[in-house]
């Protein structure tokens, strides 16, 4: 099961210097990599060779705890995982606190709802294809100290090249990581996130976290659309499902446009029924033009650059830095890629992002709202989405949580490429609202934020801070 970020970050905080090391070395080689030496010094680094690779790599023995939870929870199988967490915490992964101490990157809780819904008209979480004539599983068919940043984000902001995952080209062979969907539902607190989603477990997605909820299947008026202690449904969403998919992507925008939040964007692409990479988008979002944004990868992917970004970005309200992850091959989609997740003129750059997502998922052949619910004073509903808004996917199904303004808090979909059957892609977007903390960046140079430096882009001037690009 995935080990909570917190807690994981604790036990590693209890290895000395040496046992750090060791255990560095050991989640390379349970990766698959050959560990060439390891530093028994402080400050020291292990020197591994990745499959089908030359040349040798250095990792820092005091790698941060984000890549290393990441890997842990991605990268490695039960098996691995079990045994790592035996040999240098004294006790299995099953064991570790049940919640994150920040509170803001567990959103394990949620996609567990998925894997135990028991109704026939949700999607499985298990990537596994439908054969073909098998029916939908979705039933029918400004500065750094900006007072507006207020909760610490809780992630660690130093150069994401400094590990040796993103130092130089992949290797070319697929990373083999063979981890079942269901230990790795959820996509790590290092590399995922999005507590306090709101969503019944009767949609397949559970909104997680501690806090009281209730949640009725098929709940409220006009066929079960409205959402709980309310007899009007969601923009866009009416007794059979989304009936207007524009509108709501709209109101959806217009709900997220002037309030802080976190974006989570999960991307997990399975051959063969094998998980074979995974790419994950993070965002805080302190204010339009004030936000971070962080881009990891693990393994081979093909697909990722339909809903992830290519690079890392931070913005303080004057110049927006961009960060190349590196090794990434050209995308299949390019052209389509342009749309999705460009760096567009628009005010706005995320809450734009999400708004296509919106329109472009859940524009649909067939919706179902299958749930309603509460969580602290917020209304949701949740529906389940079948059939193929884009023409290079089929067999698409999934889901979505929608609250009472028309905030889409959750988006989860699969399909299988038309011209890759072999291949499923399963891609989760989440929104958390609520007061963030944006960093600046270890890998944004200081400069004269009056000119432009290299590698920057400078926000658009002569606008107000609502009106810059961001």
């Amino acid at each position: 099961m995935p080990i909570p970020p917190g807690s994981f970050r604790d036990s590693l905080d209890g290895l000395d210097p040496e046992e750090r090391a060791a255990f560095v070395a050991a989640v390379y080689e349970a990766r698959g990599w050959t560990v060439e030496r390891v530093s028994r010094d402080a400050g020291g680094d292990v020197v591994v060779t990745p499959p089908n690779g030359d040349e040798p790599r250095h990792v820092p023995a005091s790698v941060d705890a984000e890549t290393l939870h990441e890997q842990v929870t991605y990268a490695v199988d039960d098996e691995a995982r079990t045994r790592l967490c035996r040999r240098f915490f004294d006790r299995p992964p099953e064991a570790f606190a049940a919640a994150d101490e920040t509170g803001t990157d567990s959103v394990d809780d949620a996609d567990d709802g998925a894997r135990r819904v028991a109704a026939d008209d949700t999607t499985q979480a298990s990537p596994t294809r439908r054969t073909e004539g098998e029916p939908s599983a979705t039933g029918r068919g400004p500065s750094d100290t900006d007072p507006r940043a207020a909760v610490p984000d809780g992630a660690t902001d130093g150069d994401p090249t400094r590990t040796a995952d993103s130092d130089g080209p992949r290797p070319s062979a697929p990373v083999r990581l063979v981890v079942g969907l269901v230990a790795v539902a959820v996509v790590g607190a290092a590399v995922v996130a999005g507590a306090g989603v709101t969503s019944p477990e009767v949609a397949g997605v559970s909104p997680g976290g501690e806090s009281n909820a209730t949640t009725t299947p098929g709940a409220g008026v006009e066929g079960g659309a409205a959402v709980a202690g309310s007899d009007e449904p969601p923009p866009g969403i009416d007794g059979d499902g989304v009936a207007d998919a524009s509108a709501l992507a709209n109101a959806h925008a217009e709900a997220l446009a002037e309030r802080p939040y976190r974006l989570r964007i999960v991307h997990r692409e399975y051959a063969d029924g094998e998980l074979r990479g995974v790419a994950v988008e993070r965002v805080a979002v302190a204010a339009t033009d004030h936000y971070h944004s962080r881009v990891r990868t693990l393994g081979t992917l093909e697909y990722q650059t339909l809903h992830v970004a290519d690079v890392s970005a931070y913005a303080n309200g004057t110049v927006r830095y961009v960060h190349p992850v590196g090794g990434q091959d050209a995308p299949k989609r390019a052209a389509f890629r342009l749309l999705m997740v460009s760096d567009t003129s628009t005010p706005n750059r995320y809450v734009d992002r999400t708004r296509r997502y919106v329109r472009w998922l859940l524009d649909v052949e067939e919706s179902r709202v299958v749930g309603a619910g509460e969580r602290n004073g917020t209304a949701f509903v949740a529906v389940t989405v079948d059939g193929e808004p884009w023409r290079g996917a089929s067999e698409m199904t999934g889901r979505a949580v929608v609250d009472e303004d028309g905030l889409v808090r959750v988006i989860r979909r699969e399909y299988t490429p038309r011209d890759d059957p072999a291949v499923r892609v399963e891609t989760t977007i989440r929104i958390v609202p609520g007061p963030v903390s944006v960093t600046r960046p270890a890998w944004v140079e200081s400069a004269n934020e009056t000119a432009t430096p290299a590698g920057a882009e400078a926000l658009r001037p002569g606008r107000g801070r609502e009106g810059r690009v961001a």
